[in-house]
Formats: structure tokens, sequence, C-alpha cells
């Protein structure tokens, strides 16, 4: 009787598990699908002021890695020199905040901005990377630059732009 039991409580417990399986793997691309239009228009925003302050500069848009939810992945090229600028969405500006301070913990060289949008952080060698959030976005600006002054002045320009034109700052 006990290995009846046993059974019966491990295939309820098999069922439970497989049912989440199947609710999570069914939720997480309707979760992408919700932020799109938000990451379209946030992208637009950054794309549209960028144009007017960075003529030169010609956007890409860039396919994300596979697997990747709620995130727009974009390139401004100029004369052989890339920005990435990606943008990610989260449920809540409570998830984005926790994503920012995890990624702060994790990472031992930063620096805080607390002046761009709702805050962020620069870290890599002189600050060459920059992050900031808005909301229940982040944005991560990082350049191919290989002179190391020359990248760390295009990301501070670039994330100070984006800040400005989307957030007011």
């Amino acid at each position: 009787m006990p290995l009846v039991l046993g059974s019966v409580l491990m295939n309820v417990a098999f069922r439970r598990n497989l049912i989440l399986a199947v609710v999570l793997s069914i939720q997480a691309p309707l979760a992408a699908q919700d932020y799109k239009p938000k990451l379209d228009t946030a992208l637009e925003k950054i794309r549209n002021f960028l144009a007017e302050k960075k003529p030169d500069w010609k956007h890409k848009s860039v396919e994300p890695i596979q697997g990747s939810h709620n995130v727009s992945v974009n390139n401004w090229e100029f004369e052989g020199r890339i920005v990435r600028v990606s943008i990610v969405a989260y449920g809540s500006e409570d998830d984005a905040m926790a994503a920012m301070r995890r990624f702060a913990a994790q990472e031992r060289t930063l620096d805080r901005l607390p002046d761009i949008c709702d805050g962020g952080y620069s870290w890599g060698m002189g600050g060459s990377n920059i992050a900031f959030r808005k909301g229940d976005l982040t944005v991560w600006v990082s350049n191919s630059v290989t002179n190391l002054g020359q990248g760390v002045e295009l990301t501070k320009e670039f994330a100070t732009l984006i800040g400005a034109g989307w957030c007011g700052n």
C-alpha cells in the first residue's frame, strides 16, 4: 500500500510540475509580446532624438541572442565605429530596480551615475560601458572603439544624449 501511495503522490507532483512548465512556457512568449510596444516606443524616441543630434550615425536593429525576451538591441554606426544600445523591459519598475541592484552587486568596478534618467552605472576600463534605468526599462550602452579614451567619450556622449532625449535630463 505505501508503494501505491508513493506512486500516486509522485504522479500528482509530476502533473503539477508539468502544468507549471506549460504555463511558464506559454507565459514567456506572451510577456515578450506584451513589452514589444513599450520597447518600440522607447526605441523610436531614442532613434528620433539621435537622428537629430547625430545625423551622420546610421541606426541598425540587431537580432537579440536566441532565447532573449523583452530586449531591443540596436547599433549606431559611423566611420567604422559602432555604439550598441540595448533596451530591456521588465514587468515593473521594482523589477528593473532589482535587476540594476543585482548587476551592481556583481560588478566590482563601477561608478554611480545618479543624474542620468532614474540612475545608472558606468563600468569597464575607464567607464567605457554605461547602464541606466527609466521606469521599468533599462538601457545598456557600449561601443566597439579600440582607443580607450575615444571609446569612453563616445559611450558617455551617447548615454548622455539618450538620457536627455528620452528622460529629459
